[in-house]
């Protein structure tokens, strides 16, 4: 691997002007900086992020934390973030946690021993544990998609209890009655905000809360099939809301085992709306929710955080949208 000084002794100058070149500074000779150039280029030098971001505080580099890469929302907010990023001239890294705390803390101290810029975060945690200083995270850090009520950190969330809620609303608008929901982990705010949702929406028509009409699964396909089971076993609902993209593949996938016609038996709305869900058959209703914007506007408070440390926090709540297809159309049924 080419060095610095190698770079200097083919130039012909000293390695702390081969630096200066390397680091913008125009107070190097133009003859001598080009000459500088054509050494770097010939020699096929490549300086090191680690010394630089050593010597400059900023390393470009950027983390982005999230419990699983395999779920199409995270995929879309990740790519989000690697288009707003990228304009501003940061590298990303993608972290797949599997919701396991020790790898989450693996990642977050990566990122302080990196020296990246900055971290978004997805996490389940309550405690950040040693990632955390007297004066906040070690690394400047933006929450996305999950909230952290112990930390006032800058967050972009989605309204979670505004999408449930229109679409609980939707399946009684649209003839059902015993409305089940399937959400995700009690200890997840997206889970807990969505249930939220559902029985607003419930007491607002007047419908008595009826405990057997929710199951807590694990925002896996295997979750939501196995869920909807239990629903099906405890006694038919006439409509569902399955809390997450992955869980409402599941869902389906049982309810069609057993024969259940959707829309002609039981009415279905699902939360994301991936690119299978309008070929679906029947195509899914589906609570839309803006991933990539996550991305985007996370990268955008990162940026504002990282020049203006001591700015009061902000929160980002985007909106979803309810994307209304045959699953829960009420003409479909018998």
């Amino acid at each position: 691997m080419t060095t610095i000084y190698e770079v200097a002794a083919h130039a012909g100058v000293s390695p702390a002007t081969v630096s200066r070149v390397l680091n913008g500074n125009r107070a190097v000779n133009g003859v001598m900086a080009e000459r500088v150039r054509t050494s770097i280029d010939e020699l096929g030098y490549r300086p090191s992020q680690v010394a630089r971001s050593l010597r400059t505080q900023r390393s470009r580099t950027i983390a982005v934390i999230v419990p699983d890469i395999e779920n199409p929302f995270f995929t879309s907010v990740v790519r989000g973030t690697e288009d707003e990023g990228r304009g501003a001239g940061l590298m990303t890294v993608v972290c797949n946690t599997d919701n396991d705390v020790e790898r989450e803390r693996g990642y977050l101290r990566l990122a302080v021993d990196q020296r990246m810029d900055g971290v978004i975060l997805a996490t389940d945690q309550h405690d950040l544990g040693e990632f955390m200083t007297t004066r906040g995270p070690a690394v400047t850090t933006v929450l996305i998609d999950r909230e952290l009520d112990s930390l006032r950190l800058d967050a972009v969330l989605v309204d979670n209890v505004l999408g449930a809620k229109e679409a609980t609303r939707h399946l009684i608008e649209s003839g059902a009655h015993r409305v089940a929901c399937i959400t995700g982990p009690a200890n997840v705010t997206t889970a807990t905000q969505r249930l939220q949702g559902y029985q607003e929406a419930m007491r607002e028509a007047g419908i008595r809360r009826d405990r057997s009409l929710v199951r807590h699964a694990d925002y896996h396909s295997a979750g939501g099939r196995s869920a909807m089971a239990e629903l099906m076993a405890a006694g038919r609902p006439d409509g569902v809301l399955v809390c997450n993209n992955m869980m409402t593949m599941g869902a389906l996938q049982e309810l069609s085992d057993q024969g259940v016609a959707v829309p002609g038996d039981l009415l279905l709305v699902g939360f994301d709306d991936e690119p299978w869900a309008p070929y679906w058959q029947p195509p899914v209703t589906t609570v839309a929710q803006p991933a990539r914007e996550v991305g985007r506007s996370a990268i955008r408070l990162l940026l504002d955080r990282i020049a203006d440390a001591d700015s009061v926090p902000r929160r980002i709540l985007l909106l979803p949208s309810l994307q209304v297809r045959a699953s829960s159309h009420p003409r479909q049924r018998h």
